[in-house]
């Protein structure tokens, strides 16, 4: 097989279509969500477009990894994960980001707890004493 054989125009278009379907592990500025785009839907490292309408249109846009239209919404973002090559490992990637991102949230929530300084026992204060009562098997 020859060099020019190789370069046809068919396998190259084959490998620009292929170079183009990726998608991006994004998170929301706005509301710290995650979420997986096309990353030809990613237009800086800051913005993204993002159709609007029902949630299984927009899906199937995503998974098919539709062109951007230009009256798209341009949303804040941050990159996470950039040109990730397959959908589903793409989805698995937003399920491993959003678990740590929740297990984070519950440390410092636990962390915050911690720190609180402790509350008033009810009757503390007053002149009524409290009994304490101590049950034995």
């Amino acid at each position: 097989m020859g060099l020019s054989n190789l370069y046809s125009k068919g396998k190259l278009m084959k490998i620009r279509r292929c170079y183009r379907r990726m998608w991006t592990l994004i998170q929301f500025v706005d509301d710290d969500d995650y979420d997986v785009f096309p990353s030809r839907w990613v237009t800086s490292n800051t913005t993204c477009v993002f159709p609007e309408g029902k949630f299984s249109w927009i899906k199937a846009l995503v998974k098919n990894n539709a062109a951007p239209q230009d009256e798209w919404e341009t949303l804040n973002i941050s990159i996470v994960i950039d040109s990730i090559g397959d959908y589903n490992t793409a989805k698995k990637c937003c399920l491993e980001q959003l678990k740590n991102y929740l297990y984070f949230l519950m440390m410092k929530k636990a962390e915050d707890f911690d720190k609180k300084k402790p509350t008033r026992v009810l009757g503390s204060d007053t002149d009524e004493k409290i009994e304490e009562v101590n049950i034995e098997k």
